[in-house]
């Protein structure tokens, strides 16, 4: 028999697997938590992590310091995120408990977080608003504790970031960058993030079955992480179905071609294709290292003279291609998988701005026989 909190894993009739934990909290009430992985050993790892987030559970009744609530939320929320978001989370707990984790939760005021995150030169306004985000975050979950009676973070100053626009390809450099990739092994690859505007690790996480031909449907349902393993996406609204050009459906049936190839080419010779099912590969079928990919498109982009142009600026292409064409900006958003309209607007609100302002010439090329007629019009309307 199975102890309190000691936790079970059990697989799903579709293959999945869950893992399970359930004990009793400081009020006496039962708490049960899990999690769903795609194998076994993932399950177990997620009943890790539910152990340790039972664990905060109680800890939070001790926290006195910075540190020590840091690693109780931070075990608290485990179970409710996922990889990538936990990955970020611990990297900002980090440098927080080196530069905070001593502070006593009762002495810690607006001034030091604000003194400490303008200390942390080295990293970019992005990390350190991510530093800012986290503690408050912690501190919050905090105040529900009633370990302290208020949050500080949530008077500290906020960190302002760059405006940076990014940088978009030219129709001329989109031709060169196309042409140079004609006969590429990898030139789907390229031609889905251009046209699709893609995330990398959405491409590189695609397979055959999430690519409906008939229909010319692209389904975008998981990403390949930095560390080769298969995860969800971003956010839930990074989840789509996207219609896909003439240009994509002519290019993903030319690499199914020579992947069918390599394939048999392999077998000839008794090796077996590792990842059956998937679309953009290594030459023995493993999962493309994402790195390795941007490597790749760099070395692509010289060819077509486009130096020191990186694999992410295709995704911003897209968009720049798509709004510059008067795509309505929430289609736009759709098929970028952003989670909100706004965020699509913050980072591309000055490519609808240029169109609005082709539309104001145009306005100005029709009526500018009137403008002498102006006086006249003001006569008729105040009378």
């Amino acid at each position: 028999m199975r102890t309190q909190g000691e936790g079970s894993i059990y697989p799903l009739p579709n293959g999945k697997w869950v893992a399970m934990i359930s004990t009793l909290d400081g009020d006496g009430k039962r708490v049960r938590r899990s999690k769903t992985s795609h194998s076994r050993k993932g399950a177990e790892s997620a009943l890790r992590e539910l152990k340790a987030a039972f664990r905060g559970v109680g800890s939070q009744a001790v926290a006195k310091t910075v540190s020590e609530l840091l690693e109780a939320w931070l075990a608290f929320k485990s179970s409710e995120i996922s990889a990538p978001t936990g990955e970020q989370y611990r990297y900002a707990v980090r440098h927080l408990k080196n530069g905070l984790g001593s502070v006593s939760l009762s002495k810690l005021r607006p001034q030091q977080i604000d003194q400490f995150l303008q200390s942390k030169h080295d990293l970019s306004p992005r990390y350190r608003k991510l530093l800012r985000t986290v503690l408050s975050m912690a501190l919050d979950q905090g105040v529900r504790w009633q370990l302290l009676a208020s949050n500080p973070a949530a008077y500290s100053a906020k960190i302002k970031q760059p405006e940076a626009e990014g940088r978009g390809l030219t129709d001329q450099q989109a031709r060169s960058l196309l042409e140079a990739a004609h006969g590429d092994r990898l030139e789907a690859l390229w031609v889905v993030m251009l046209l699709l505007g893609l995330r990398r690790g959405e491409a590189l996480g695609l397979q055959w079955d999430d690519y409906d031909r008939h229909r010319r449907i692209l389904t975008v349902t998981r990403q390949l992480r930095k560390d080769g393993t298969i995860g969800e996406l971003k956010t839930k609204g990074s989840k789509r179905s996207i219609p896909v050009p003439v240009a994509v459906t002519d290019a993903l049936e030319t690499h199914r071609s020579r992947q069918l190839s390599e394939i048999a080419n392999l077998a000839a010779e008794g090796i077996q294709w590792r990842n059956q099912g998937v679309i953009f590969t290594t030459g023995i079928g493993s999962y493309l290292n994402p790195d390795n990919a941007s490597h790749y498109f760099k070395a692509l982009a010289k060819r077509a003279g486009l130096d020191d142009w990186h694999l992410h600026e295709l995704r911003h292409s897209a968009a720049s291609f798509m709004l510059v064409k008067g795509v309505p900006l929430e289609v736009v958003a759709d098929i970028l998988g952003h989670s909100s309209i706004r965020i699509t607007a913050d980072i591309y609100g000055h490519l609808t701005s240029e169109r609005l302002k082709v539309g104001a010439d145009a306005m100005d090329a029709v009526f500018s026989g009137l403008t002498d007629k102006s006086a006249n019009i003001g006569q008729i309307v105040t009378i």
